[in-house]
Formats: C-alpha cells, structure tokens, sequence
C-alpha cells in the first residue's frame, strides 16, 4: 500500500512512501506543546487536559512556522470537592475553551534531534453549579468566567526518527496571567506556576498507514498563594490507535489516564491530600486538506471518562486545526 501525501522533509526516508503531510504532523505535536489550561486538582481537575495529546504524538514537523487552535468542551460533576479554603457538594461544570497556539520547528540539529519551541493562550467560558457546605449551613454558590487564561510556554522540544519510529521530548511551563478572584467559585485562570516535561512515542508503518502512538508525562503543580492551596503531583498517559487511508482520512482509537502520585497540602487542603484518577476512551479521526497552497489538518477526538475517583467525571471533546505559515 502506498500513500499519496507529500512528505516533511525532515521526517526523512522512514516516511517516504507513506508521504504525510506535514501539518498531520503537529496535529500529534500540538498536544504536546501545552498543558492545555483549565482547572486545578485544587477544584477537581488537572493543570493539563487530559487527551490533549495522543495522536501522532512522537512526529515533529519539519522547519518552519505553524499555527494550531484548538477548540476543548468538557462538561462532568463530583459528589464534592475542595476549592478556596471550602467544602462544595454536588458539583456540576461546564468549560468551553479556545486556544491559540504558534510553534516555531528550526533547522538546528542537536543530538541528531530536531529543535522547537513555542507558545499558547487560551481564552474561554467556564460555568459552575454547586452547594457549599458551612459549619451551620449549605448555600447555592453558581459562578461563571469569560477570561483569558494563563500563558503556557514551551522554550524546547526535541524530536527524533529512526525508520518507521518517531519520538519527541518536550518542556511546558504554565506562567500564571490570566484575571483570578478568590471570592469567585470558578476562574479561568489557575493562579500558579507549573510545569510539564513530556515524552511522546510514534510507531507509523509507512506501507500500511497504521499508526500506534503514546505519551507520558509528568506534572509539578506549585501553591496557588491566593488559597494556600498546594496541589499534588501526576502523572499522565495518553496513547491512540489509527489507520491512516490515501485520501488525508485517519480513523482510530484514543485514550488517557491521569494518576496523582502526591497529595495536595496547604491550609486550603480541607479535604486532605485528595489524591484522584481517571481514565477516558473514545473515538478519534483527522483530515488533511489545501485551501489555495496551504495545507491544513484536521482532527477531532472524544472521550468519555470512567474509573474516576477524587475529580470531576465527565465527557470531553477536542476539535484542532492546525497549518503552516
């Protein structure tokens, strides 16, 4: 089986036949470049969007400028959770969020690995429902935000090839700028620092188009100082499966799993150390396509969450878009 796209140069000849295109490419890296900002272990959920890697995720681009946004929804509830100093009761969230995001891929070797980095911001709605739980008392506490989000840097990434195998290895840093009020039961913005070094993994078979791919990483969360809240460490996997047809179709297979390994401390730790897990499952697919002489790439992908203790539990949905300048 051969396939008809042309091909990034710098992927090199393990990928000559099967000639992907080079935004395909950082559909996989995109996830990689961003811990994409939503909420914290403080309120329920991670630094970084679970599923916001996966496909792809071992492929650099080969040089040049890309732009991709991404368009996350997530909808779930927990029974209770901790957030600003309090206890809340039946929970219900809603976060729809757009992020922008530019990465630059040079033609710099380094230890035979090509060299990037880059930036994202998000900006975007998030809604929440929920009791609080006082001494003497439980009250309906409703909130929502409209904000711009917190920077999230990437000053390197690395990728490799060898044959039908592609691996990179990335640094985020999340970099608090967004507007937050701690008399607010939801921000966009998360208030602290964070960081997120990431390797990816991609076993593409240039004859058959099959794809097989994961990710892991870890995430060191640091004190959001408005709470007193320190939330814990995790780790996070993601991987998918794919068949990659002649046309620019890729149909699969996508999955995560987040597992916090330290626990949250603080005097706004009122739950303890709060220690969650998720896993979430679900379709994927993608598309390449010129507009004039650009070429873009398409991809989206849902999952829904189960095995979840100590986080919301919920569905999420990603729609990326990614092209060369």
């Amino acid at each position: 089986m051969k396939l008809s796209w042309s091909d990034p140069p710098s992927l090199g000849g393990s990928l000559d036949r099967l000639g992907r295109s080079v935004c395909v490419a950082l559909i996989g890296f995109s996830g990689a470049l961003f811990p994409m900002p939503a909420f914290a272990i403080e309120g329920g959920f991670s630094t970084r969007a679970p599923g916001s890697q996966g496909p792809l995720a071992g492929i650099l681009p080969g040089p040049g400028t890309y732009g991709t946004n991404s368009l996350y929804y997530y909808t779930g509830d927990a029974g209770r959770l901790p957030r600003n100093g309090r206890i809340e009761l039946e929970v219900e969230v809603d976060a729809l969020l757009d992020v922008l995001q530019v990465t630059h891929i040079t033609s710099i070797n380094l230890f035979g690995a090509s060299v990037g980095f880059g930036a994202a911001l998000p900006i975007g709605y998030v809604s929440l429902e929920s009791r609080i739980l006082e001494p003497s008392q439980t009250f309906q506490a409703d909130s929502d935000d409209f904000d711009v989000g917190d920077l999230v840097l990437t000053p390197l990434v690395l990728g490799w090839h060898s044959g039908s195998l592609h691996w990179t290895g990335s640094l985020s840093v999340v970099v608090p700028l967004g507007t937050y009020e701690a008399s607010k039961t939801i921000n966009v913005s998360l208030n602290r620092y964070a960081i997120d070094p990431t390797v990816g993994v991609t076993w593409l078979n240039p004859r058959t188009g099959l794809e097989v791919s994961g990710a892991l990483g870890y995430t060191v969360s640091f004190e959001n100082d408005e709470t007193d809240y320190d939330s814990g460490d995790e780790v996070h996997f993601e991987a998918a499966v794919a068949q990659h047809f002649p046309s620019g179709l890729a149909l699969g297979l996508a999955g995560y799993g987040v597992w916090q390994v330290t626990g949250d401390s603080g005097t706004g730790a009122v739950l303890g150390d709060f220690k969650g897990r998720a896993i979430g499952l679900g379709p994927m697919a993608s598309y390449n396509f010129d507009v004039a002489d650009y070429k873009f790439s398409a991809s989206a992908r849902y999952y829904h969450e189960f095995a979840v203790a100590k986080r919301f539990e919920g569905d999420t949905s990603f729609l990326q878009v990614s092209f060369k300048f």
